[in-house]
Order: C-alpha cells, then sequence, then structure tokens
C-alpha cells in the first residue's frame, strides 16, 4: 500500500470516527433532555427554529421542524432518511 493510500485510508476512518462519536453525543443529548420519540425531537427543533423560520404563529412545532426539514436541509433530497444519509 503506497504512502498516500495510508493517509486517505486514516483520514477515511478518522471521518467515521468523528462521525459516529457525533451521533453518541447527539443521542446522549436526547436521552439527557427526553427526547425518546420522534414527535418529541420534532417539538423541540420546531421550538427553537420558530422565529428564525418566520412561519404563522398558528404552526405547530412540528409543522416548524417538518418545514425545516423540507425547504431548507438538502431540498434537493425527498426522503429524510436520505437527508440524513447525506449529512453523514
Amino acid at each position: 500500500m503506497t504512502k498516500s493510500r495510508n493517509i486517505a485510508l486514516t483520514n477515511h476512518i478518522g471521518h467515521l470516527l468523528f462521525c459516529f462519536s457525533c451521533v453518541i453525543g447527539m443521542l446522549r443529548q436526547t436521552q439527557d433532555k427526553n427526547l425518546l420519540s420522534q414527535k418529541a425531537i420534532l417539538k423541540y427543533i420546531g421550538e427553537r427554529f420558530a422565529v428564525k423560520l418566520g412561519l404563522p404563529s398558528w404552526y405547530t412545532p412540528e409543522q416548524n421542524a417538518m418545514f425545516l426539514f423540507k425547504q431548507c436541509i438538502c431540498i434537493h433530497l425527498d426522503s429524510n432518511l436520505d437527508k440524513f444519509n447525506t449529512l453523514m
């Protein structure tokens, strides 16, 4: 194996370990905040982005979060799973 290939492999493994630790950290945070369901997480995200999104006040926090996912994050993708995989 060449030196440049070893470096690329090491960088890739480092990236995977970084992503893994980020996901573990996010999962711990959701447990610490007692966010144990999709609905609870959508509510949490929607509450944090409500003002920034500027949506009508009658939108629920869950609707705010879904708008954020659909209109602001990887808008070329339809599936939330595809968006998650792209961001990871």
